[in-house]
């Protein structure tokens, strides 16, 4: 139910289709608006023309802000102004006139304020079918309760859930409402079922939904019922415990008293983190914006009933929250939009980053799936088959072990921004067969958008004929399948070989409003896909991300990230050893100081001497396969040794061993043999690198190739560890992919084919770097963005989680249970912690004014509960509003850089500065300190927005608003805030444009003086090449941006070659000016830019490399999508492409190109 509510791009969609009913399906991006004056009986004078995407996207975000200021929403024309709406005809026709139902405005409002109705309207109608069925609402309900009985039976039987607390639990659940419960059972054996609220200032409180107290008693006893007129509220001490608590974060927690567990949960909301924005995202939207950082101070010191089902009355609050954020998200992402409009060559309506956050916002998954639970299930499992020195750690260790923990989470952090740099292979084979067709249809369709998802390849094989009885031939129907044409580019196709079976494949392709083009049919896609060749480009990618001996910094990146992560987990790793009273064979523990100097010093050439012995690291190889991840620390001088083997099947991942003898005898048993075998190579190591003809990933893991050896041996690592590590998990991915992708000897080695298989297993690196599963820990919650990603991939956590032998992996390799990898250990060794880790974050200050005064819902200290609190406590009503507080400027101190960066700059008034490649602001947050920030490089000057990221992951932390002189103001942070009362204002005025000029595909233009911005978009195999001269000392006088077709300076720009107008540019540059050469997603790469300033024309001379050469001229190189382009020489990317080339980068593309 929950996939298929309705998605704003549906929603869209249908509006779209009420008001243009003879299109289907309709693409706003290629509607025309057009505005006329009318002035009879003269012909009507052309004012204006736009996309419907930029008339909706306007007109939408005005309505929005409308809403905020109270203004009324009005047509922009007046009587004599008519609107007209036009899609181009065929190639070469004239415009189409279309006809619309309602007017622009009406549409608008359509777009801006249903889609909550839409929503709601899904939940609370019956699905279609011949049958009459409850609503979505009703079936919610019941399989949200199915869940929760069935949780609580499980955690019953596996012994998490005391027979007392199953018994209050099925109780309440069998006597839902209050009043049910009052006429069924007796006073003083009756259990209460209450909601969690906290104080917001208003007469009852808010609620947490999907968060209940079920105790044991609910006040009342025998002697004293309760009468009609008694409140039923209950205080904080032991009487009507013991007490289960549910929060869906959580799952069933038990607890003595009702004070015991509002206790555990103001401490779980003011710790922070997963587990607390879980909570935070339960409250009504504009309660969820009122909270301080630690705002578990707020829950109520008592518990009142609802009258209704407690378990019911949470989905109408969570609907009525799915609209508020809806709408949040919309007015935040149509803002957004509006901003890009600006410069933008072709602006969409549903720009990716508007539908995935307003999706998002309707996402009700945190709320309903059980996964988090049974991860808390699972915790409590972990805990007690943990041994018992795990549960007696002091207070010191266990801020040690979450030190190092913590420190394993940033690592993680920094890596997988890198990880999600590499795109997926799906996304990569659309890209090109995108452009492949667009150049072979070049002459046909030169307009025509092509989406090669949308192109639908029909394969019809006939099977050969069989001979029957009669001796006559039996001709079988003939096999009809159905694939898109980016699938069947992924598919290893052994019919494309000359002895295949008889087939015939045609290809119907439409355009992006679906019309039919044409038909193409088997040699031509043949030759597309073949040259194409999106494995073999591929793996050109992944080997310049992967690859350890690269040389830039730029492409050691990944390596070193995942190195380091390594690192800190076996920091981590040896910490939890040096606990282990049966870790090391005497108390001594030297072979402790083994560990430690192994860790220290990650060369061999550096290792140090430990009792006069030197240590080596060792790989542990099986049949001369090294087995990833393991090794063995020894010295020479000693018979023992340590054994490292994370995720070991009895959790230990050091221990120290007498000898190799028993060493051995430990590998040869079943389980470590098990263990082995999925860590190990499954393909014929001696012949698979002549093969196959791989790029240079193959050359350095050939390299890294074992010798012929039989049984379990030892060999000492040559340089690194860590590298030795990282060469160990590529190796055994490649191994895994290219036993899966031989499927066939019939199929060459050589072949695009299979090159594409491998490519398409490699992309799992992704997923299967074991370093990188650490993901879901024991400390954390799953995220809905995560829960996303498992529906997407047909994963179910629950399921999962569920599978026998498989629970264990929730917290170090959840992606190994994932796909299926049988699990051999009970747990990992990680510490009970007696007591949860308290991180102070800083609150808004409080006015003096109320400094000394008592909160209306704290009372002072008793000497013990029961003595300061009785059985029954009314909840009470505020008795005053809380103080206005100050403007929250955020908490975003542990963002800052270092304030060196900025030191001795002057605060630009117009915006962010770029200093060392990055664009950088000063802000003051709630500290009162102002400090450098560093804000995405994907910003407009003219719009005064900037959003502030975390400069380890590049994440959005925080959105501001300039304020025109310097100074910012907050405007929100992730998930859309509404605009605060002090922040109206500034939204109703307009920030001072900064014009900007816009290049087309194929143009170039030129800016005498001013302070206009040139821009262009839409480069993929393209290039822009900006040119600027004549420094005044605050700007470029003269500025030119090109953007050249296919990169290619043969191509015509502005009806001429581009070589003429590079080489006119040339002789007009002196010392100071500057040139920057931005290459398309398709163009970026090293090479790509390389070819492109190789080019040489009919003189045999190379006009861009003497542009770049001239003497005294800067020169500066990127990659992305599009770029906006500064008076002042400075300039923004689009996010998504490669970024700004460093030097050492620049200077080996260069000297490529020259040579």
């Amino acid at each position: 139910m929950l996939s298929h509510q309705m998605t704003l791009q549906r929603f869209i969609q249908a509006q779209l289709t009420k008001a243009f009913p003879q299109l289907k399906p309709i693409d706003p991006d290629v509607i025309l608006v057009n505005t006329y004056r009318t002035q009879p009986p003269a012909e009507p004078v052309l004012i204006s023309t736009q996309t419907l995407s930029q008339a909706l996207i306007n007109k939408v975000a005005q309505i929005h802000v409308n809403a905020v200021t109270g203004s009324p929403n009005a047509e922009e024309h007046g009587a004599d102004t008519q609107i007209v709406f036009y899609n181009n005809g065929p190639a070469g026709g004239p415009q189409n006139t279309l006809e619309h139902q309602g007017s622009l405005l009406t549409l608008a409002q359509n777009i801006a304020t249903r889609f909550p109705e839409a929503l709601s309207s899904y939940w609370n109608r019956s699905p279609e079918g011949p049958f009459k069925q409850p609503s979505r609402l009703a079936q919610l309900l019941g399989l949200h309760r199915q869940m929760l009985s069935t949780e609580a039976a499980l955690r019953f039987e596996d012994g998490t859930l005391s027979e007392t607390g199953k018994k209050l639990i099925d109780t309440a659940f069998q006597y839902p409402t209050l009043e049910v419960r009052e006429r069924e059972l007796s006073a003083g054996d009756r259990p209460g079922v209450y909601p969690i609220r906290i104080d917001d200032n208003s007469a009852n409180g808010a609620l947490l939904a999907g968060c209940f107290l079920i105790t044991r008693s609910d006040g009342s006893s025998a002697e004293a019922p309760y009468t009609a007129s008694d409140t039923r509220s209950i205080g904080l001490d032991d009487t009507t415990g013991p007490v289960v608590l549910y929060t869906p974060g959580e799952g069933f927690e038990e607890f003595a008293s009702a004070g015991d567990a509002r206790e555990e949960l103001m401490q779980r909301i003011n710790n922070g983190g997963e587990k607390a924005n879980q909570l935070l995202k339960s409250l009504p939207v504009s309660v969820e914006h009122s909270r301080a950082p630690q705002w578990g101070d707020d829950l109520l010191l008592g518990f009142a009933p609802v009258t209704g089902d407690v378990v019911a009355q949470t989905l109408s609050q969570l609907l009525q929250r799915q609209a508020d954020e809806v709408n949040d998200a919309m007015q935040y992402g149509f803002a957004e939009a509006q901003t890009a409009t600006q410069s933008a060559r072709t602006p969409s309506l549903l720009s990716a980053e508007t539908v995935a956050s307003v999706n998002d916002a309707a996402d009700l998954s945190l709320h309903f799936d059980g996964s988090n639970a049974l991860l808390a299930r699972n915790e409590q499992l972990n805990n007690k088959l943990q041994p018992q020195w795990l549960k007696e750690l002091t207070l010191e260790q266990e801020t040690t072990y979450r030190e190092l923990d913590e420190a394993e989470h940033k690592s993680l952090a920094h890596l997988q921004p890198l990880l999600r740099s590499i795109p997926s292979l799906n996304t990569f084979a659309k890209q090109l067969l995108a452009q492949a067709l667009k150049v072979k249809l070049q002459d046909r369709y030169p307009n025509a958008q092509i989406d090669p998802d949308n192109v639908m390849v029909q394969i019809t094989t006939q099977p050969p004929g069989n001979s029957g009885l009669s001796g006559t031939q039996n001709a079988p129907k003939p096999k009809i399948d159905n694939t898109s044409l980016t699938e069947m580019a992924l598919m290893n196709t052994a019919p494309w070989k000359d002895n295949s079976l008889t087939s015939t494949w045609t290809a119907r392709v439409v355009d992006a409003n679906a019309n039919y083009l044409l038909t193409l049919d088997k040699t031509f896609l043949e030759e597309l896909i073949s040259q194409t060749d999106v494995g073999g480009q591929y793996l050109n990618l992944l080997d310049e991300k992967l690859s350890p001996t690269a040389t830039s910094d730029e492409a050691r990146a990944l390596p070193n990230a995942w190195k380091e992560l390594q690192k800190a987990r076996m920091a981590k790793d040896a910490f939890i050893t040096s606990l282990d009273p049966d870790a090391y064979l005497n108390k001594q523990k030297i072979a402790e100081q083994w560990i430690k100097a192994t860790l220290e010093h990650d060369d061999s050439t550096t290792w140090p001497m430990v009792k006069g012995a030197s240590i080596v690291s060792h790989s542990v190889a099986v049949d001369g396969k090294p087995v990833q991840g393991m090794l063995v620390i020894k010295p020479t001088n000693h018979p023992s040794l340590v054994l490292y083997s994370p995720d070991a099947p009895d959790g230990r991942p050091f221990r120290e061993i007498v000898d190799e003898d028993q060493l051995n005898e430990l590998l040869n048993t079943a389980q470590w043999k098990t263990y082995m075998d999925q860590r190990i190579s499954p393909a014929d190591r001696y012949g698979i690198y002549d093969d196959l003809f791989l790029p240079g990933i193959s050359r350095w893991l050939k390299a890294f190739a074992a010798d012929h050896e039989a049984g379990i041996r030892l060999k000492p690592i040559k340089g690194s560890t860590s590298d030795s590590l990282y060469m160990q998990e590529l190796e055994l991915l490649r191994a895994r992919a290219l036993v899966q992708m031989t499927t066939s000897a019939d199929v060459s080695a050589r072949s695009t084919v299979n090159k594409l298989m491998f490519a398409a297993d490699m992309s799992q690196l992704l997923l299967s770097l074991s370093a990188v599963n650490p993901g879901i820990s024991a400390l954390t919650r799953v995220s809905k963005a995560t829960l996303r990603a498992l529906r997407a991939s047909g994963r179910s956590l629950p399921r999962l989680l569920t599978q026998p032998g498989q629970w264990g992996a929730v917290y170090t390799d959840f992606a190994m249970a994932a796909s299926g990898i049988p699990l051999l250990r009970r747990t990992r060794l990680r510490p009970v912690f007696r007591a949860p880790a308290h991180t102070p974050q800083q609150r808004l200050a409080i006015s003096p004014a109320t400094a000394g005064a008592p909160s209306h819902h704290l009372a002072p200290v008793p000497v013990t509960l029961s003595e300061g609190l009785p059985s029954r406590i009314p909840i009470q009503s505020p008795t005053a509003a809380h103080t206005v507080q100050t403007l929250n400027r955020g908490d975003l101190c542990a963002h800052a850089l270092d304030n060196q960066l900025l030191a001795a700059i002057p605060v630009r008034a117009t915006g962010p500065q770029q200093i060392a490649g990055k664009w950088l602001i000063r802000y003051t947050d709630n500290s009162g300190i102002n400090r450098p920030y560093e804000v995405s490089p994907a910003f407009k000057f003219e719009s005064g927005y900037v959003n502030v990221v975390n400069p380890q992951t590049g994440q959005r932390v925080a959105t501001l608003l300039s304020k025109g002189n310097g100074e910012w103001a907050p405007i929100g942070l992730p998930g859309g805030l509404k605009l605060p009362d002090q922040l109206r204002k500034i939204i109703g005025r307009s920030a001072v444009p900064v014009p900007a000029t816009s290049v087309e595909m194929g143009m170039s233009k030129t800016i005498q003086g001013g302070e206009s911005t040139l821009s262009t978009r839409g480069l993929s195999d393209c290039s822009a090449l900006a040119v600027l001269s004549g420094w005044n000392g605050k700007t470029y006088n003269t500025r030119t941006l090109m953007h050249l077709q296919g990169s290619n300076l043969e191509a015509p720009l502005n009806g001429r070659k581009g070589f003429d107008a590079v080489r006119e540019l040339q002789a007009s540059l002196k010392s100071g000016d500057k040139v920057i050469l931005v290459g398309g997603s398709l163009s970026e790469s090293k090479i790509g830019l390389a070819t492109t300033l190789s080019q040489t024309d009919s003189s045999g001379r190379q006009p861009l490399l003497d542009l770049i050469s001239t003497e005294g001229v800067s020169f500066e190189m990127a990659g992305a999508s599009g770029v906006d382009v500064m008076a002042d020489g400075s300039y923004t990317l689009v996010e998504g492409g490669a970024g700004t080339v460093d030097d050492a980068m620049k200077k080996w593309i260069i000297d490529f190109a020259k040579d």
